[in-house]
């Protein structure tokens, strides 16, 4: 199967350059697929129409999802320890600047959350902000209806940003010292 692929070297090259494959990926990506169709439990009728010619169209979804694959593995976000942020810090005066103003923003975010009216608004606001549920589970973990949830996230929201938007706005354009 792979003898009669590689007839359609020059093709395969064609449909990753339409697809945005950088030249110098194409053959990497080229040989991810021949690796792919090799290896995987596909069986010989969706790749070939007969003996000797190949189902294109399989292969230009398979090149694609290998190229989207590559792009979504390359913009992830890279974790960054605490400890590389400490050494950034001692040696450039305006990162300390700025974490000193972000740390700030925090402190105003918790006094304006510990000044609300309702226990129940701020146990849900720590409960939804600073976990990592999601509205389903957090309702299903705590009973609340799941519009209930939504509706006061919303109000917090729309709170906070009332309140500390103009400082989270200095805080990007970089204007630290207006943070007060």
């Amino acid at each position: 199967m792979i003898e009669v692929l590689h007839k359609y070297h020059n093709e395969w090259r064609a449909m990753c350059l339409s697809l945005g494959v950088p030249k110098n990926l194409v053959e990497d990506t080229i040989h991810d697929m021949y690796i792919k169709l090799h290896d995987s439990s596909i069986t010989l009728d969706k790749i070939m129409y007969n003996d000797t010619e190949p189902n294109k169209y399989y292969i230009y979804v398979t090149l694609r999802n290998i190229h989207y694959d590559y792009l979504k593995d390359k913009n992830k976000n890279q974790i960054i320890k605490l400890d590389d942020i400490v050494i950034n810090v001692e040696s450039d005066p305006s990162e300390v600047e700025r974490l000193q103003a972000f740390e700030r923003i925090l402190k105003k975010l918790d006094e304006r959350v510990d000044s609300w009216d309702y226990w129940y608004d701020r146990k849900l606001f720590s409960a939804y902000y600073k976990s990592n549920l999601s509205m389903r589970e957090l309702a299903s973990q705590t009973g609340i209806s799941l519009t209930s949830i939504f509706n006061s996230c919303r109000r917090y929201k729309w709170n906070l940003q009332k309140h500390l938007g103009e400082d989270y706005k200095d805080y990007l354009n970089g204007d630290y010292d207006k943070i007060k």
